[in-house]
């Protein structure tokens, strides 16, 4: 869930230490990752001037098909792992939000009837390791704590005064765990100010759980994040993508970053339309933090690397009929049949973000798994889009999905 921009109070300095380290200094066309954007820019910056960038820079939309293809071909044609521990990730937005924002109640869809169930369907899908976003009140976190431990999880949301400004949830199957457990907890330096005040409290940050993971030789950190939400905040984005990329690559051993990035690899048109059929511009800034992600912080798409990313074909296919964009999902019956998990997880095509955003976002991969492996020493053999399904939870709408994004699950080998 998310709450109107306000962008005359939206602030986000640039890092004083920016063009001091040597990411900041290369050219995007250099790196696989990053090429398409000076591509769509009609020039060659260096990232860090790419940071400091203008918005409407973008002659066309930044087409990441190249880099996509070749991080498939590339993990692809990986040796596979003799020996390995496999482990299953999931990262979910749980979109229990109700709090108030500049005097309104915001609130997620039937929060009360699918809060009641949430801890316990969360931890029944088995996952080894569960990266959670949303969680924002004590109490909610509670539930998630009682209930990952009785599924013999450990579970970290932080502090108490930083919990509820993060509302992230991290939990790892004890079995996983073989000791040496390092909790780490920080928010961003670059921030929505009105976020916090005179907004809901919410200063966007990360968790992390390093440990031995069992079974190996093997030092394994998992990172749990939100970044800040909407398209026209996109510098704060790019500036929390660089300032977690660098904590990553500073990391030692295997990192394993999952989120809510608020940023997806792709969008087809700059221009999207609001409720009131008024423009709304930076989509295609919007698509630059997530290779952002990668390149600081040394890391690669999890999904992308196990299968073909369609994130383009599909951006590519959502039709154009403002006329009804307000009045049924993208404006045409039965667009969302085809497409509905597919590869979206921010879609019109769930019921529940529909009820909120419908017709005023284009589909996006929004909700990410990047692993940060130096040694090569993981395998991504399995990922996709999860929990689209629909269930009758007994709100006043019917049935509907658990929450208002779709998961991200993602099957690793890690060498032994």
């Amino acid at each position: 869930m998310r709450w109107l921009p306000l962008v005359l109070l939206g602030c986000a300095s640039v890092p004083r230490d920016l063009g001091r380290v040597p990411e900041d200094a290369v050219r995007v066309r250099d790196v696989s990752g990053l090429a398409h954007l000076g591509e769509a820019r009609g020039d060659d910056p260096t990232v860090a001037e790419l940071l400091r960038r203008r918005p409407g820079g973008f002659t066309s939309a930044p087409d990441p098909t190249a880099a996509l293809e070749r991080l498939h071909a590339q993990h692809s044609a990986l040796p596979p792992l003799d020996d390995f521990v496999e482990l299953t990730v999931l990262t979910y937005n749980v979109a229990l939000l109700s709090r108030t924002y500049l005097g309104t109640l915001v609130e997620s869809p039937d929060i009360d009837e699918r809060r009641e169930v949430m801890a316990e369907r969360v931890f029944a899908t088995g996952d080894d390791v569960l990266l959670l976003q949303e969680v924002w009140e004590l109490e909610d976190a509670r539930a998630f704590e009682a209930a990952g431990e009785r599924a013999g999880y450990a579970v970290w949301s932080g502090t108490g005064r930083k919990h509820v400004q993060h509302g992230l949830v991290l939990a790892v199957r004890l079995e996983h765990v073989a000791g040496g457990t390092v909790l780490g907890e920080a928010q961003y330096g670059s921030q929505r100010k009105l976020e916090r005040w005179p907004g809901p409290n919410v200063k966007r940050g990360w968790l992390s759980m390093g440990f031995d993971l069992a079974g190996t030789s093997r030092r394994l950190t998992v990172v749990d994040t939100h970044a800040t939400s909407y398209a026209s905040f996109w510098r704060q984005r790019d500036r929390q993508a660089r300032e977690l990329g660098m904590a990553m690559a500073g990391t030692p051993g295997i990192v394993v970053l999952g989120g809510d990035l608020n940023s997806g690899p792709y969008y087809a048109r700059e221009v999207w339309l609001d409720g009131e059929g008024k423009p709304v511009r930076d989509w295609w800034d919007n698509a630059v933090a997530w290779s952002l992600w990668q390149h600081y912080g040394g890391a690669y798409d999890a999904l992308a690397a196990a299968t073909p990313a369609a994130d383009v074909q599909r951006g590519d296919a959502v039709p154009e009929s403002w006329e009804r964009y307000l009045e049924v999902p993208y404006g045409e019956d039965g667009w969302c049949d085809t497409s509905r998990g597919e590869v979206f997880t921010g879609t019109d095509c769930n019921s529940l973000y529909w009820q909120q955003y419908g017709g005023t976002e284009p589909p996006a991969r929004l909700d990410h798994v990047m692993v940060r492996d130096p040694e090569r020493l993981v395998r991504v053999v399995g990922a996709g889009v999860v929990l689209t399904e629909t269930e009758d939870f007994g709100g006043p709408e019917g049935p509907t999905e658990l929450s208002d994004h779709y998961g991200v699950r993602v099957r690793l080998r890690v060498a032994r």
